[in-house]
């Protein structure tokens, strides 16, 4: 049987339709417009939150038909419109996180769902000193434990924390949380995210194609890293660049050349 034709591009951001210093190739530049021509959508599906995705998306020119941030947990019509899909943690599972996070001797930060000051910390947080100094304008310090369960929680996460205590800590959390332990390539170290069990890029993809009547089954992906595993395993067709996660790889219809050199423009070769 033939796949039938691509309905919706889904693509991972860093590493796959930039570099990692956020340049977009001359090539995946053209591609995307050959896309917007021929009424072909692109929905961006990243890790990164609203606040540090949404201004990258701007100053590259580029309008996708939908983002989904945080690995699926949020999903905005365009880059900051209306929401399509939205998974929380519920109260009682913050409360049971953040406990476990204490006896570990791990302080997250709380990501909520808020046009200001997305990310909450406590007085001693693991992550990263240039992670909070990178997102200073959208910190606010409060008590954790007191407020983050009465709001609408979409993570928690540690960038470029200490591996032993995050592996401890997430191998307690599986059965609380959908939890994700990386090695963090911008800040060293570990990188952990702790999401309502189910998120995943595929969840908010399928939730894209229900709302847009789109068949998810004429989904092509892009994806470099672990976080994109479900996306690249459910898609039609997977393009994974080179330089990619070896599990990514695993899951690749085909691989392309890295951001860097305009690998991502090779999605034309798919189109009928």
């Amino acid at each position: 049987m033939t796949a039938p034709p691509v309905a919706l591009v889904a693509t991972d951001l860093d590493g796959t339709l930039w570099d990692r210093d956020g340049r977009i190739h001359p090539r995946t530049a053209d591609a995307l417009a050959h896309l917007r021509a021929r009424g072909v959508p692109v929905l961006t599906v990243t890790g990164r939150r609203p606040a540090t995705a949404a201004p990258l998306l701007r100053a590259n020119g580029l309008t996708p038909a939908a983002s989904v941030y945080l690995d699926g947990a949020l999903g905005r019509e365009g880059t900051d419109g209306k929401v399509f899909h939205r998974s929380t943690l519920d109260p009682g599972t913050v409360t049971a996180l953040l406990a476990l996070c204490h006896h570990h001797g791990v302080e997250p930060c709380v990501v909520v769902d808020g046009p200001d000051h997305d990310l909450l910390i406590g007085e001693r947080p693991s992550t990263h000193p240039r992670h909070l100094a990178a997102n200073a304008a959208h910190v606010r310090r409060c008590d954790l434990a007191a407020e983050a369960p009465t709001l609408p929680v979409l993570s928690l996460v540690v960038c470029g924390g200490d591996p032993q205590p995050l592996a401890a800590l997430a191998a307690r959390t599986t059965a609380l949380a959908r939890t994700s332990l990386t090695r963090d390539t911008v800040y060293g170290g570990a990188a952990l995210s702790l999401r309502r069990p189910g998120t995943g890029k595929w969840q908010a993809v399928r939730a894209y194609c229900a709302r847009s009547g789109l068949d998810p089954a004429g989904v092509l992906a892009l994806g470099d890293g672990a976080n994109d595993l479900d996306l690249l395993s459910e898609a039609a067709v997977a393009l994974v660049p080179a330089d990619g996660d070896p599990a990514a790889l695993a899951h690749a219809t085909a691989t392309v050349a890295p951001a860097s050199r305009g690998g991502w423009a090779d999605v034309l070769e798919y189109l009928p």
